[in-house]
């Protein structure tokens, strides 16, 4: 089922046009935006109405126009804050509703939150224990708090940042006078939200919206030489908010836009924006933010599908689910990913005391592993790059921007000579280029034990010496030429680990499995 959503926000205006999968996955078809400024024209005047409406309503047309295009049906506009504060909202959304031959639901300040929490927790995955939510746009922060099963309670205040630089920063760059009124006005608003969770903590806070994103994209041009493409799930600390708030605060809108990812419709709100939110993690004692970019419109879709209670939120099960979904697509074989995938397993399992990873390593490598052969697809020539391609760019939801460049570097790495300059790979820290290197050469000794594709090995057992260690391939049958697979790409492994590197035989039943 294709269907798009009209997000029709205070800040733009955007399409999301999706299929929605018969496993209640969402899979983007087509994005677009318009960015009209509503919340500012309503701040100031109060109403929407000559030039505003007539851009707006022909935004909807342009989306009406690209949903029938795409055949997407049912079209879900929904509008909010600042239609929803316009003295003139029901001539606005009589207007809006005929240019989008459908009519638009207005949402209240507890609906939008609600159905952002519900986005967020589909696309960026919950974790045990309670889950806090924050969807800051143009008009008004939207906050909810819950859990995989049920939403607590959903809320909404007047501190969205178009509103908030439109009230208080007259000057630029902003004075301390007036940085002291927002700061002082968005507090006493957040507090009895706050006081809400004082007894129980949210265990992780997830937040959304395009200024968060904008926010979260300029902290990634300092961290990585290389920032990645996207900044779903990456993770900003509150010291981090609080430096970036302090530094927008200072600078000029022509010093704003000058800044690196920064685009000029987000330079005029990023300083009321960025305080915004370091103000909430005050305010909720939050150490930090996870960013989603997964929010209201993908909660509009799912709330209208009913798919809430069809899959799970967890964030492992949403990792596992994108996974298999890639691996089904792309895969000319997906038995032998499968395979390869015990095998690698297994072998991270028995030599764990020797690389010292975690099991949140372990589970990288079981993806990567899928998904390791899945650009033969596009030609077997190069089916490395091509596999790391499709990795890097689809949407694999429930994993953030490191984790996906993990993932692509292992499957770029996984033939070849191992690792070399990939941008991917080189944009991430060295201690994560090592795990990396590590959980690469386990895969290639995995993959060499299946490089017939006819599963001679059925399992690994795995003894160390101090000097050498042994990797017993057990089978019944003709295991020789995995043997010869492996064993050429074993080198990797060897220096990861600091052993030499033996593959053996062992027919039938060995005595002990396990590790040595």
């Amino acid at each position: 089922m294709r269907t798009a959503v009209f997000d029709l926000g205070s800040n733009s205006f955007r399409l999301l046009v999706v299929d929605v999968t018969s496993d209640g996955a969402l899979a983007t078809v087509a994005r677009d935006r318009e960015e009209l400024g509503l919340g500012a024209v309503v701040a100031r005047d109060g109403v929407i109405d000559g030039r505003a409406l007539e851009a707006a309503q022909a935004a909807v047309r342009r989306f009406r126009a690209a949903a029938e295009r795409l055949g997407a049906s049912p079209v879900l506009p929904v509008a909010t804050s600042a239609i929803r504060d316009a003295t003139n909202r029901d001539h606005v959304l009589a207007v809006l509703s005929e240019a989008a031959g459908v009519s638009v639901r207005l949402l209240d300040g507890k609906e939008e939150a609600r159905l952002s929490f519900i986005g967020m927790r589909a696309g960026a995955g919950v974790a045990n224990g309670s889950t806090l939510t924050l969807d800051l746009g143009g008009g008004s922060l939207d906050v909810a708090f819950g859990d995989d099963h049920a939403i607590a309670w959903a809320d909404s205040c007047d501190l969205g940042g178009a509103r908030l630089t439109a009230l208080y920063l007259e000057h630029d760059p902003p004075t301390a006078p007036e940085l002291d009124r927002l700061h002082t006005a968005s507090s006493r608003a957040l507090a009895p939200m706050a006081a809400r969770t004082v007894a129980h903590p949210p265990t992780q806070c997830i937040a959304a919206g395009g200024s968060v994103r904008a926010i979260a994209r300029l902290a990634a041009s300092r961290r990585w030489v290389h920032p990645p493409s996207t900044v779903h799930l990456m993770t900003l600390s509150r010291q981090e908010l609080r430096s970036l708030q302090r530094e927008l605060a200072t600078m000029t809108q022509a010093q704003r836009l000058a800044l690196p990812t920064l685009k000029q419709r987000k330079q005029d709100v990023l300083p009321a924006a960025s305080a915004v939110l370091a103000i909430a993690c005050e305010a909720f004692d939050l150490d930090e933010i996870v960013i989603s970019e997964w929010g209201l419109r993908e909660g509009v879709i799912i709330e209208a599908f009913h798919l809430a209670s069809e899959t799970s939120t967890q964030a492992r099960d949403l990792r596992r689910a994108a996974v298999r979904r890639l691996e089904l697509a792309w895969a000319k074989e997906p038995g032998h990913g499968d395979h390869v995938a015990e095998l690698a397993v297994a072998l991270f399992d028995a030599t764990r005391e020797l690389h010292g990873l975690d099991d949140a390593d372990r589970e990288l490598l079981d993806h990567a592993a899928h998904l390791h052969d899945i650009g033969e697809s596009i030609a077997f020539g190069g089916h490395h790059k091509h596999g790391a391609y499709l990795i890097e760019h689809s949407e694999l939801h429930g994993f953030g921007a490191d984790e996906i460049a993990a993932m692509a570097s292992i499957v770029r790495f996984h033939k070849g000579s191992g690792p070399k300059p990939y941008p991917p790979f080189d944009g991430l820290p060295k201690e994560h280029r090592q795990r990396v290197t590590t959980l690469t050469a386990l895969l290639r000794v995995a993959d060499g034990l299946d490089c017939s594709h006819e599963h001679p090995v059925e399992r690994v057992d795995v003894s160390d010496d101090g000097d050498i260690l042994e990797v017993r391939a057990i089978g019944t049958g003709e295991i020789e030429r995995a043997l010869d697979g492996s064993r050429a790409k074993a080198d990797l492994l060897a220096v990861a680990l600091g052993r030499e590197i033996r593959i053996v035989a062992v027919l039938g039943e060995p005595d002990i499995v396990g590790a040595g």
